[in-house]
């Protein structure tokens, strides 16, 4: 059958996060347990969601006689399921909101002002780089950034975007743009 892939997602499964009825984790390894299951997601999941994109736009797959069948499967088999498991994890997070887990495990993490601006139409230029490399490179790129003068934004800072591979801001290496 060609919807098989939608059993390579990796979903979120309770048993995992919230362990057997004798041992129930504790907020903090609920949520670390989360925290683990999202990273491993974001391994798996990407590949699958190109699968789905390949099958979504295969125009063979969309033909009369296979509509109706493909439609039930993406509605029901795809979107269903993420909007179920996504209304799942949401009411988890809930759960551990109020024994501050969630606020702990971002522990010193506070915001000092928080404000929007209206900006100019802009262009983001980055580099790829690892946790503890490129900071050579991306003085290299500022400073030949910064000698572009008649393209200036308004917006004189510089930005560095990064991610955890899924794990909280406080664990394991990260990787920036």
């Amino acid at each position: 059958m060609p919807h098989d892939f939608i059993n390579e997602f990796y979903y979120f499964d309770f048993t995992k996060i919230d362990g057997c009825p004798d041992a129930e984790p504790s907020p903090a390894e609920a949520y670390d347990r989360l925290a683990s299951w999202a990273g491993r997601a974001r391994d798996v999941n990407p590949a699958v969601f190109d699968a789905l994109t390949e099958w979504i736009q295969d125009d063979s797959e969309w033909v009369d006689v296979k509509l109706a069948e493909n439609e039930t499967f993406f509605m029901r088999g795809v979107l269903e399921k993420f909007k179920n498991q996504n209304a799942l994890l949401r009411a988890r997070l809930k759960e551990l909101e109020p024994p501050g887990v969630v606020k702990k495990m971002q522990k010193d993490f506070t915001v000092e002002s928080f404000e929007y601006k209206k900006m100019p139409a802009m262009r983001f230029v980055g580099c790829e780089c690892e946790e503890h490399e490129g900071v050579g490179r991306r003085r290299q790129i500022m400073r030949t950034l910064d000698e572009l003068s008649e393209y200036r934004s308004g917006f004189d800072n510089d930005v560095l975007f990064g991610h955890h591979f899924g794990q909280s801001v406080d664990s394991g290496p990260w990787h920036g743009y």
